[in-house]
């Protein structure tokens, strides 16, 4: 019964959570790398700023507050996710010795990046965020979502790198990716039982599957044997009953489920997680909407079933099916959220939304008062008591 904490350490302009216009108030992204269009500003970009501390310091004390955790504990949540990047856990102090696996036009967003305020300084609000869940009952899932050189092109890595530009292979980034994770480790375990786990590396490039592979996907066996190192290292920090989670397109899980499983006793408890998300045309036929997930359903359906792993999704969202307008949208958000949270439920061991809040709320239905022209009552979803009168569609 989880929900996303997310654009808080790494910015993301499309959510436009509070104090997002004048964090990147005048701040312009390149419009290419490599010849491969960048589509919106990033962290990075804001690094270059003369300010870019000062503007962090005061988005982040606007966007975490005490009270959107009382809320997500009313509505029935236990869990929430942290999106987290390298450089909030880990500080790079010199150039000098520094394989530069990135092209000359990035290197100096990524030092931008690097240098807005030391790991220290974003301790204050990560320990803040465990202080809040403690509080209300909740507990943490750390999630290393941006890595060094970008595990995809997106903004979410903290620079959007151009289309299908992809720089994370490389054996210094791996090895700055295993110091973030094992400081994630740490933190993890200075907050105890509040702290659930740790998820290793967020939507890795390759949403089509093996099948389909493209410019900047990342090979699976290369990740196969970072994971493996992640592992361990996580290991050093926690018990091996928390859990290590591999996050991984659906497309990809009947790769992972031809690999040899990992073993209790080397790597702990291991978990896979998926996103579900819907692109294209607006849907606003409740069936169409369901069934558009159902190829997605089938393959969380066949790993369950075939694999010892227990399985999440951690990102699902109420996006793609009207602007979410209570006087224009008519879809039937609640009823559409009730089947897609217990259809998660039957392959796994439970889910979470993205994202709390966001300014459109589709994109935020936890924090939202009304999603189209609904109340999601996230409660009576969790208890089961949430009715759906047209009967669940099954794949």
């Amino acid at each position: 019964r989880g929900v996303n904490y997310g654009g808080r350490f790494i910015p993301e302009r499309y959510l436009e959570l509070p104090g997002t216009p004048q964090l990147f108030d005048g701040i312009h992204p390149p419009s290419r790398v490599l010849g491969r269009p960048v589509h919106d500003v990033s962290l990075c970009d804001l690094g270059a700023a003369p300010d870019a501390a000062h503007r962090l310091a005061t988005f982040l004390d606007t966007s975490i507050q005490g009270a959107h955790f009382e809320r997500i504990a009313e509505l029935g949540f236990n869990t929430v996710r942290l999106p987290l990047g390298y450089w909030n856990v880990v500080d790079i102090s010199s150039d000098d010795e520094r394989p530069w696996a990135v092209p000359p036009s990035m290197r100096s967003r990524c030092r931008a990046l690097e240098r807005i305020m030391p790991a220290a300084r974003y301790r204050h609000w990560i320990d803040q965020v465990f202080t809040f869940a403690r509080k209300s009952g909740l507990r943490v899932l750390l999630d290393f979502h941006a890595a060094p050189g970008g595990q995809a092109a997106n903004v979410f890595t903290g620079c959007d790198q151009g289309e299908g530009n992809v720089f994370f292979n490389s054996d210094w980034n791996k090895d700055l990716s295993l110091r973030a994770i094992g400081a994630l480790a740490s933190i993890c375990a200075s907050h105890g039982s509040t702290c659930y786990g740790i998820e290793l590396l967020n939507e890795p490039a390759g949403t089509q599957g093996p099948a389909s592979m493209v410019r900047g996907d990342l090979d699976r066996a290369v990740l196969l044997e970072f994971y493996r190192r992640a592992m361990k290292e996580v290991r050093q920090h926690v018990g091996q009953d928390t859990p290590v989670i591999i996050n991984e397109w659906p497309e990809w899980l009947p790769w992972w489920m031809n690999q040899e499983p990992f073993s209790f006793k080397e790597y702990g408890q291991v978990v896979f997680s998926s996103h579900l998300y819907y692109y294209g045309p607006y849907v606003q036929d409740q069936a169409v909407a369901r069934r558009n997930h159902g190829y997605d359903l089938h393959l969380l359906r066949s790993f369950y079933l075939s694999t010892r792993y227990d399985v999440m999704v951690t990102e699902y969202a109420m996006s793609g099916h009207g602007s979410g307008s209570p006087s224009t949208d008519p879809f039937e958000y609640y009823r559409f959220a009730n089947w897609f949270v217990h259809e998660l439920n039957r392959y796994g061991i439970g889910s979470m939304v993205w994202n709390f809040d966001a300014a459109a709320c589709a994109w935020g239905p936890v924090a939202a008062q009304r999603v189209g022209r609904d109340v999601i009552d996230w409660r009576s979803i969790f208890a089961g008591t949430a009715s759906d009168t047209h009967g669940e569609l099954r794949f």
